[in-house]
């Protein structure tokens, strides 16, 4: 049931409209009330738009978010992604795990400055991420030391590669 406020000028609303054999549609109805002079609408003007095919594709989207969130929560492997200047804008528990950082923390932080020792954040021969940023090439099983948070140090095997629009 939809009811309009007196005073309001439009009601706009998503809803399911069924046909009478069964089949149903999401449609988004725009209700206008025409007031020739008084505070009561004489009627109201209807604009009804099938959106099915928008939300669709609304739930396809979410349907993929989902299956993302499952897989790089649930791998066993620390996932990170930067920005192209090399600031954290994701990274999975796995990852959070490893440095000993919550994303909280690290998100909008450079990754070298965080998790290499110093000396070595910058150094393109050591911490080749700059040249994945500024080539686009990938780079794979790489060698390093991670400064956790607590200041201890662990080995680790990483591999980088830009994420590239296909379009």
């Amino acid at each position: 049931v939809l009811v309009a406020e007196p005073r309001r000028r439009r009601l706009a609303r998503e809803i399911r409209l069924v046909h009478k054999f069964g089949m149903s549609v999401w449609a988004h109805l725009t209700l206008t009330p025409v007031r020739p002079s008084s505070d009561s609408p004489a009627y109201f003007i209807a604009f009804v738009e099938n959106i099915d095919s928008r939300r669709a594709a609304e739930e396809n989207l979410q349907q993929q978010l989902v299956i993302n969130r499952s897989i790089t929560s649930s791998t066993a492997e620390g996932l990170f992604m930067l920005d192209p200047n090399g600031r954290v804008t994701f990274l999975n528990p796995a990852a959070e795990e490893l440095i000993g950082w919550k994303a909280s923390e690290i998100v909008g932080k450079l990754l070298e400055a965080k998790v290499l020792p110093l000396g070595v954040a910058g150094d393109p021969g050591i911490w080749p991420l700059g040249r994945v940023l500024e080539t686009g090439a990938a780079v794979r099983h790489q060698e390093v030391f991670f400064t956790r948070k607590d200041g201890s140090q662990i080995p680790v095997v990483y591999s980088n590669a830009p994420i590239i629009d296909p379009s």
